[in-house]
């Protein structure tokens, strides 16, 4: 018997397989040196569909509210680089400390915080006056530093989302408004150029700082559709997001935000399918979505997380008539249709605009005096349903569109489905094998007699148990889900 001339050549596979170690452990060591601008968009942290906005100063006095409400997670605006470094270089520790006590209130609430960062200070304003837009150029070095600072300094905060509705122009509105205002009307591309130089700067001392930490793209308002203009009005506002990828800022963030809000009327036609400037695309809230997929797919960004990080029913300016009519009742109703289609729709998360009283068309889940509306009571249920066990949630689906619209989501042990009508038809439809009790949206149990439930306007929640589990045997039903009101407040008072 021969003897091989040496081990290796002796053993070609395991010359083969060192080869592939050794080209893993440099990979991976390449991977640890410079922050990744794609390997991350995999490997995303889990927020969950259920999510509100809470105002600086208010996560405190409404943490109850808050912790109630089975949300997961929160977006906090914000964090104002103008109150923390008035100054280059200076921190003032008192307004970090506000900050601190209110990342510690939703912490302790279990939920998980979205921190906007916004308002730029004096010194390094691109227009004096302007805090709300774009930084000078000689700044922006200092902008990324403080990025970094507050990203190693905080580093329980996950989501750093920088700015709020950058694409409004400054001159539409007041200087000291909580929007982002890095606008251009007279740029063709209405200033995404100059944001993505910011987010390019920004996005590898985030990572640098904090390589866990993922760069949130500000809330982008997309007031309409630039390939659709309504009544021949050009939309330049539209083009923000496509000089933010032209500048090569697509691989600056690592979720893409956007916000979308329906306005309330008497009639019983869904509120969001009839957006003048988005009913061509299916609604405000899918059609904006639509629109954001074909631009990142456009510049080859294909996967690329979306959140839809603000939204909710508006009564216009705080119209009294709002008030004489159904408009409380109806906001707990488009809640239901809100999370529902942005979970089915495949975002990230959704998040109500806000949890407090915003004093802005009505839209805080709380009124005036900081007490809860019906839609706050619809929200507890509707995110109590899947238990907040991220890991039992199994998959959401659309079951019917058009005037019956339907979504079934399961969380592993049962199947919740939802339906409503997008006008006023009434349409019977018959109860599927398994059921075990009907809620309406505030959690009352509303099971009929008979086999068939009849669906109308405001949405029902059909609760069936699974093939297969040791849940409670169908036909024996509770009165009402745990975590509906016990006796509902009066809908027609602010």
């Amino acid at each position: 018997m021969s003897v091989p001339r040496s081990w290796v050549e002796a053993k070609p596979v395991i010359r083969l397989l060192f080869g592939l170690l050794i080209t893993l452990i440099i990979a991976v060591l390449l991977l640890q040196t410079r922050p990744s601008l794609q390997l991350d968009q995999f490997f995303p942290p889990s927020i969950g569909p259920f999510g509100v906005e809470v105002n600086q100063r208010q996560v405190q006095p409404q943490q109850q509210r808050l912790a109630e409400s089975n949300v997961t997670w929160v977006r906090y605006n914000g964090l104002l680089w103008s109150e923390i470094e008035p100054e280059p270089g200076e921190r003032n520790e008192e307004a970090l400390a506000t900050f601190e006590a209110d990342l510690k209130a939703i912490a302790d609430t279990g939920a998980m915080p979205m921190v906007v960062v916004r308002s730029t200070p004096p010194w390094a304003q691109a227009e004096p006056g302007i805090s709300c837009g774009p930084i000078r150029e000689d700044a922006l070095d200092d902008f990324a530093q403080f990025m970094a600072d507050m990203a190693e300094r905080y580093r329980e905060v996950q989501f750093w989302e920088i700015w709020n509705e950058p694409d409004v122009d400054p001159s539409l509105i007041p200087e000291d408004f909580p929007y982002g205002c890095w606008g251009d009307a007279d740029d063709p591309y209405y200033g995404g150029a100059r944001y993505a130089d910011m987010l390019k700067r920004v996005y590898p001392a985030i990572k640098e700082a904090n390589p866990e930490a993922w760069v949130v793209m500000g809330g982008l308002m997309l007031d309409c559709d630039p390939e659709h203009p309504v009544d021949d009005e050009p939309c330049i506002a539209g083009r923000f997001l496509e000089g933010v990828l032209q500048a090569g800022g697509g691989h600056a963030f690592n979720l893409l935000a956007y916000h979308s809000y329906a306005y309330w009327s008497a009639e019983r036609v869904d509120w969001e399918l009839n957006h003048a400037k988005w009913q061509h695309r299916g609604g405000a809230l899918r059609g904006r979505l639509a629109f954001l997929r074909e631009m990142l797919d456009q510049y080859n960004l294909h996967g690329k997380y979306i959140v839809l990080n603000e939204g909710s029913l508006l009564c216009y300016n705080a119209s009294p008539s709002c008030f004489q009519g159904t408009f409380l009742n109806d906001q707990a109703n488009y809640l239901v249709r809100f999370y529902m289609r942005a979970w089915a729709s495949g975002l990230w998360g959704a998040a109500w605009y806000p949890l407090n009283d915003s004093n802005w068309h009505e839209s805080g889940l709380m009124g005036r005096r900081q007490t809860p509306r019906p839609a706050y009571s619809t929200l507890r249920f509707l995110a109590s349903l899947d238990g907040n066990n991220l890991s039992d949630w199994l998959t959401i689906e659309q079951l019917s569109s058009g005037i019956l619209e339907g979504y079934a989501f399961r969380n592993g042990k049962r199947e919740y489905r939802v339906y409503w009508s997008n006008n006023a038809s009434q349409i019977d439809l018959t109860l599927p094998a398994g059921t075990r009790n009907v809620y309406n949206i505030f959690g009352h149990g509303i099971m009929p007699r008979e086999t068939f439930v009849r669906v109308g306007f405001d949405p029902i929640i059909i609760e069936r148990v699974l093939p297969n589990t040791n849940t409670q045997a169908a036909g024996q039903r509770p009165e009402q889900h745990p975590t509906a009101q016990s006796a509902a407040q009066p809908h027609n008072v602010k």
